[in-house]
């Protein structure tokens, strides 16, 4: 489900709103042809969530849609006015703006308060913060606004989605809160919501997933960076699911330190079927660098109670190659992927994955690969035609090597898993 492009939907009570989602269509273009035949905009905007897939195995570069889609809006609606936001259009606002001419304004950040503001301005979008636009043939840039006071704003509206076509596997997400405190080094989630955390009380959250509830949606993903921090604000939220006896299953994020096996109860019995854990490393070394506050220990713990704890799948992931990984942290980093996948799996209770770190404009993995001569300062980052996947990811100089083979040995496991799943799925 479109979250982004829903709660700015839902801020635009002065205009008749229609939302198109490519991704759910049989038809994606031919789909957005009719769509915009029949509606007859004055405005498109287009939501950029993801630039890419971010996986350094079955790499997908999702930009490449953006042109294609725009030529069908000029051809089908050429009056209609193109604004762009969502996370990826964000991270490279400018140069999306500089490059991309068929986008008349961007909407840097969060969108639900600059969005109205812009549709009452168009023909002045120099009185709104947030915008970039263009005059006379250059883009201009009004300057970062204040973050929305997320308590404040409604729900996204649901009657503007077929919501069926969403349900199961975590494809309807609830914020419980914006922003993260952390500073991760190849995140950008800091840069885009802010390191302060804006959280929704556990009452409003709740009524959330009541109002799903009623639409005959049971299943949805916490869509937090990270729902347990604070552990407090996920235990309140999960106390309050039981005390409505709602029957729900969702799936969260959550960082490993603090989570007990007190808290996994509580989740489960709240209806939480699968909680994953971005772990990372587990060598100091790779995991002072990426900027976390855990150590391998508490990776080795939480492992244990995925093990231990009923009623929960349990999904890990670490980065091959990450900046100061050595090589027998990376070989005990493998050999955990190994052992853990064979047990979990067996167990039915998750599995572990591994991947690379897509090398992001303002984090600090990017400024580390600079440092060290990994990429060059200038490095194109949203590279138009065939992307090099290479140029994209970082692996740490010296474990170049040691990396494809990583890289083979995970084709090879995904496959052998296919495999699993077919005949699990053909013999009951």
């Amino acid at each position: 489900m479109p979250l982004g492009i829903l709660m700015v939907a839902t801020m635009l009570k002065d205009h008749e709103v229609a939302v198109y989602d490519p991704n759910i269509s049989d038809d994606p273009y031919g789909g957005l042809k009719k769509k915009l035949s029949e509606f007859r905009p004055d405005v498109v905007g287009i939501s950029i969530r993801n630039i890419d897939n971010q996986q350094g195995v079955d790499f997908f570069y999702y930009y490449k849609t953006l042109r294609p889609t725009l030529a069908i809006i000029k051809e089908t609606a050429p009056a209609a006015r193109v604004m762009a936001g969502g996370a990826g259009f964000s991270i490279f606002a400018k140069t999306i703006m500089e490059r991309v001419s068929e986008i008349d304004y961007g909407v840097y950040l969060e969108g639900e308060e600059a969005v109205p503001e812009l549709l009452r301005n168009l023909d002045s979008p120099e009185k709104v913060k947030g915008i970039y636009y263009r005059k006379n043939g250059k883009v201009m840039f009004t300057g970062v606004r204040s973050l929305p006071d997320f308590e404040r704003l409604p729900f996204a509206r649901k009657d503007l989605v077929d919501l069926k076509k969403y349900s199961g596997k975590g494809g309807i997400g609830i914020q419980t809160k914006r922003g993260c405190a952390y500073r991760c080094t190849y995140c950008t989630y800091p840069y885009l919501n802010g390191s302060k955390l804006r959280m929704r009380t556990p009452e409003n959250v709740v009524d959330e997933i009541e109002d799903l509830v009623r639409r005959g949606i049971t299943h949805f993903m916490f869509s937090d960076a990270l729902f347990t921090i604070p552990l407090r604000h996920a235990e309140a939220i999960c106390r309050e699911i039981l005390r409505r006896k709602l029957k729900v299953e969702w799936f969260a994020w959550a960082e490993p330190k603090l989570i007990t096996r007190e808290f996994l109860e509580l989740a489960r019995d709240a209806g939480c079927v699968y909680i994953a854990y971005s772990t990372d490393a587990l060598s100091s070394g790779a995991l002072k660098v990426l900027g976390k506050n855990f150590t391998e220990a508490d990776v080795v713990k939480v492992y244990n109670l995925a093990k231990e704890v009923d009623g929960i799948k349990t999904g890990f992931c670490f980065f091959v190659g990450a900046p100061e990984e050595t090589v027998a942290g990376l070989f005990k980093m493998v050999v955990f992927f190994i052992k853990g996948n064979i047990v979990l799996r067996l167990k039915r209770k998750g599995g572990i994955g591994l991947n690379w770190i897509r090398i992001e404009p303002e984090t600090g993995v990017y400024n580390y690969a600079v440092s060290k001569g990994v990429i060059k300062k200038d490095a194109d980052l949203l590279p138009e035609g065939d992307v090099k996947e290479a140029d994209l990811f970082y692996v740490h100089p010296p474990l170049k090597s040691l990396s494809r083979v990583v890289k083979v040995l995970l084709v090879a496991m995904n496959s052998s898993l296919s495999l699993i799943n077919k005949f699990r799925h053909a013999h009951g």
